[in-house]
């Protein structure tokens, strides 16, 4: 992952009666990508979370959702890192049984975060708009003068005297 870069990420549960084929089929791949399974026991209603404090992390899918039939049920979010560095996500299934949640799979991983040079640099220009625009107006301004007093110094025919 890279700063300041939304990463799309995905989870799902399905009963006994789907293969773990058809659970990660049609899950995307890609360089970077990684699948993983995990088995954990499941009930008809779930609930997946998905945290870290180093994160802005936005829900795409509904929390709480029914788990069954003849297809995965998905969780979805999109992820963006604060900072660089290696961070942790802690992803949560809940099972929910007569208004009773039990935490069951909780899965934890470390995520290698690298700096974003672009995302780095509008960010350092961001919070420095002030001091940047200072110092080009200050650098302008004695250009300006230089070439002012080296005019004049120069005389009216532009020789020097």
């Amino acid at each position: 992952m890279k700063t300041r870069n939304t990463a799309h990420i995905v989870a799902r549960i399905a009963t006994g009666r789907i293969s773990v084929q058809a659970l990660e089929s049609g899950m995307t791949g890609g360089s970077g990508t990684r699948t993983e399974t995990e088995a954990t026991p499941i009930s008809t209603r779930m609930k997946m979370t998905l945290g870290g404090a180093d994160f802005e992390i936005t829900p795409l899918s509904s929390e709480e959702q029914i788990v069954g039939g003849d297809t995965p049920t998905q969780w979805e979010w999109d992820v963006i890192p604060k900072h660089a560095g290696t961070l942790r996500l802690h992803l949560a299934a809940i099972v929910e049984l007569k208004n009773l949640s039990r935490d069951f799979a909780t899965v934890d991983r470390e995520i290698a975060v690298q700096v974003d040079p672009v995302g780095a640099v509008m960010n350092f220009a961001g919070k420095n708009a002030v001091w940047i625009l200072g110092s080009l107006g200050t650098g302008i301004t004695g250009l300006w003068a230089w070439w002012r007093k080296r005019k004049k110094s120069k005389g009216p025919s532009g020789q020097t005297p």
